[in-house]
């Protein structure tokens, strides 16, 4: 049998080619986050970085990595690289990070740069 996703998004704003969503729990109907994506400046080609927030009640389920693998393909559509800046201490995005096979691209101080992998953005 299929399985049901764990979340929807759906459409909050939207700016020229890029879009701010909100991310319901289908189970219940909980609006438990938003997320989206922003442009990266200065770059050699056009990059965006995932913004993902969750309440509580969507944390440890999955969600993040579910809505983040959606958004990497939104941006492969537009044909836009994908990156994101994670703090050294942030265990719980450097978890998801790994867990989503994610690398390290770049370390600059207390920041480290991570990309997906190639697989992830040929949806």
């Amino acid at each position: 049998p299929a399985t049901r996703p764990l979340s929807r998004l759906f459409l909050l704003v939207q700016r020229p080619a890029l879009e701010l969503l909100v991310i319901e729990n289908t189970a219940t109907g909980e609006i438990i986050g938003w997320c989206g994506l922003s442009d990266v400046p200065r770059t050699p080609r056009p990059t965006y970085e995932p913004e993902i927030f969750l309440k509580s009640s969507g944390q440890k389920q999955s969600v993040g990595a579910q809505v983040l693998n959606e958004l990497v393909l939104i941006a492969s559509r537009l044909n836009h690289q994908v990156q994101t800046r994670i703090h050294v201490e942030n265990a719980a995005s450097q978890g998801l990070m790994k867990k989503l096979n994610w690398s390290v691209m770049d370390r600059s101080g207390e920041w480290e740069v991570w990309v997906p992998p190639t697989s992830a953005l040929d949806g």
